[in-house]
């Protein structure tokens, strides 16, 4: 059963379009680098003064909350600086947890230069793999395009290139991107069964966090036993919702 049978699609697509789309606009002002969009991306959580609700039938409120995490990688550059992590987090008659990783990439015409580096440390963590994301930022055409970084990675693998060049027009719409990810048409969904899980290795790396933050199980493998995670976000957004059996 898909889970727009319980929140409106319209309304879940609205609601993250606004965290990405009024941010988006600043560019139109003169921003025009990825860590921009961030800074603009987190200003949203604090407009909002009250959950906002998603819901079809009855009331579906959606709590946001932001935690800062430590990035882990050697000689970070300014090439990690831009990436978030996003998690919804469905409770009550219809249960449903998923997160997706994103790269952001500052597009061209509908066009993106993506760095092969950056796919490869992605998809060396197990857990990573097939919740990795690129999100190309195209100002000159005014659009927000997303691909699997799975999908990106297997353009690379009958050539040696370190850099490739992609028309986004292949790319998925957000708004698009958006429903298929809800849908679970894209992206891998948490599971009960998966150890350690994608929100609980994230949670190893929390420094600062609000009071409405939910708290994961940590793995029980002691932080220097755990392989470093090259690639960790610098943001998580979290987004939790209650669907009643009324909804």
């Amino acid at each position: 059963m898909t889970i727009f049978h319980h929140i409106d699609r319209d309304k879940a697509v609205g609601f993250l379009a606004f965290y990405w789309w009024v941010p988006f606009r600043c560019w139109f002002v003169g921003i025009r680098e990825e860590p921009m969009f961030i800074h603009e991306l987190l200003k949203r959580s604090t407009v909002l003064g009250k959950p906002w609700d998603i819901g079809l039938r009855s009331r579906v409120p959606v709590v946001h909350s932001l935690a800062l995490l430590h990035q882990q990688g050697n000689n970070r550059s300014d090439q990690y600086g831009s990436d978030f992590a996003l998690t919804i987090d469905v409770k009550g008659s219809v249960t449903l947890r998923k997160t997706a990783l994103f790269q952001t990439k500052v597009g061209d015409n509908h066009s993106a230069t993506i760095n092969r580096h950056q796919l490869d440390a992605t998809l060396a963590v197990p857990e990573f793999a097939g919740r990795g994301f690129t999100m190309a930022l195209d100002r000159p055409r005014r659009s927000i395009r997303i691909q699997s970084i799975d999908v990106l990675s297997a353009a690379f693998a009958a050539s040696r290139q370190k850099t490739r060049k992609f028309d986004t027009t292949e790319w998925l719409a957000s708004s698009d991107w958006i429903v298929r990810w809800f849908e679970c048409d894209i992206g891998r969904p948490s599971s009960a069964v998966e150890g350690p899980s994608i929100e609980a290795l994230l949670s190893r790396y929390i420094v600062e966090t609000s009071s409405e933050f939910p708290e994961y199980e940590r793995p029980k493998v002691p932080l220097e036993r755990e392989p470093r995670l090259v690639l960790v976000p610098e943001y998580w957004m979290h987004f939790s919702m209650t669907v009643g059996e009324g909804a």
